[in-house]
């Protein structure tokens, strides 16, 4: 088992993966052996969290404080096949508030993944799962009402890469149902999203690969049609290959979004948009590590991305920013780790004459964590974000 602990903008429970799952995420393998039954191996794990927050509804005036107590069950089955693999893994974290119980809420994170990996240089990373998660409270589509706003999703992810000795190409497909449960956000949010990107890599030198990066993706809303889109983008960058103390992969590139559709005057007291206008942005991505040490691990990780919105009178927000990790091994059981994130959102209003300006957001979260593991099998964290 192991305390939870503040990190970025959701708290985060070691070996139990995340308080608002997030769908993409690839099942992390667990190390090691487990319980072994035959050909499988069965690693069940537990997490204990106990967090204090001083604005338990994250709002700007009018702060509240509150207790919030932790569990998280799971367990993880693997069929290892030599240099491929195969897991199941099933979580959940059920959330209780000591004064707010209109923040109690139960995720679920099931998921399968099977990953391939050739002799030739061929991967391929397949995954589905179902998730069961919510808009974490301050985030950019919290409505502030009574009750988090709820959701569950059905993904479908397909990843495949081959990296020859000077030239390369990646391929991932990725497949969303989005269906909200309560606040009455299923008519305005409920989708299918649907993304796709093509990578081709060239080798400059042993170590530096540029690579070219075209991608699409499509939003198809079940009742909300006019917020239906399709983007496109292309990008350009460098990857650096996983050896020296420096590697990662950055892209720039350039990213337009249409609406499918013209924008249509809603009624007075629909819940539906009018729709949107065209958006075109500067696109950045990508995560660079550097290791000045063989106990010292630190991230940098910049973006700039547009997300679809159908809540405050807006349509697509653009999102920039950058997240910074660091990692210090202090002795062979205990690790220190920290974080700070800067997000910049600017908001565009949908297309409705009467609607307020466009909104702007700044938010920005430091937190630092202290980890001790005790055994394999037993480790403990103190943290604490501002």
């Amino acid at each position: 088992m192991s305390w939870g602990q503040v990190s970025g903008s959701s708290v985060t429970l070691p070996f139990t993966g995340a308080w608002n799952p997030a769908p993409g995420d690839f099942t992390a393998i667990f190390p090691g052996k487990g319980v072994v039954l035959g050909p499988f191996r069965i690693h069940p794990f537990l997490g204990l969290g106990e967090t204090f927050t001083d604005n338990v509804f994250r709002s700007k005036n009018n702060r509240k404080s509150d207790f919030i107590h932790f569990l998280s069950p799971g367990v993880q089955l693997q069929i290892p096949m030599g240099q491929h693999q195969f897991a199941v893994d099933y979580r959940v974290i059920q959330q209780v508030n000591q004064r707010f119980s209109e923040n109690d809420v139960l995720t679920q994170d099931a998921s399968g993944q099977v990953f391939l990996n050739f002799p030739n240089g061929l991967t391929v990373n397949l995954q589905g799962g179902h998730i069961e998660g919510f808009d974490r409270r301050g985030s950019q589509l919290d409505l502030q009402t009574t009750g988090l706003t709820t959701w569950n999703t059905n993904t479908f992810i397909g990843e495949a890469e081959f990296i020859g000795s000077w030239a390369g190409v990646r391929m991932n497909a990725e497949s969303t149902q989005w269906n909200y449960e309560n606040n009455n956000q299923a008519p305005a949010r409920d989708r299918t999203s649907h993304d796709v990107d093509l990578t081709f890599f060239g080798s400059v030198t042993s170590k530096t690969y540029v690579l070219l990066s075209f991608g699409a993706s499509k939003e198809n809303y079940s009742s909300n049609i006019q917020l239906d889109s399709t983007s496109y983008r292309a990008s350009t960058g460098l990857r650096w290959a996983a050896t020296g103390k420096t590697t990662g992969e950055i892209q720039v590139g350039y990213e337009i979004l249409n609406y499918d559709r013209a924008p249509v005057i809603q009624p007075t007291g629909s819940l539906l948009s009018d729709g949107g206008d065209k958006q075109e942005i500067l696109r950045v991505s990508g995560e660079l590590e550097w290791r000045p040490t063989s106990r010292t691990f630190l991230t940098f990780s910049p973006f700039r991305s547009l997300e679809q919105s159908a809540v405050f009178n807006t349509a697509v927000f653009t999102r920039t920013g950058v997240d910074l990790a660091a990692r210090q091994q202090l002795g062979s059981r205990t690790t220190m780790r920290g974080n700070f994130q800067v997000d910049y959102d600017e908001f565009a209003n949908d297309n409705d004459s009467t609607s307020s300006s466009a909104r702007t957001d700044m938010r920005w979260v430091a937190g630092i964590n202290l980890e001790y593991r005790a055994v394999q099998w037993l480790g403990f964290g103190l943290g604490y974000s501002f």
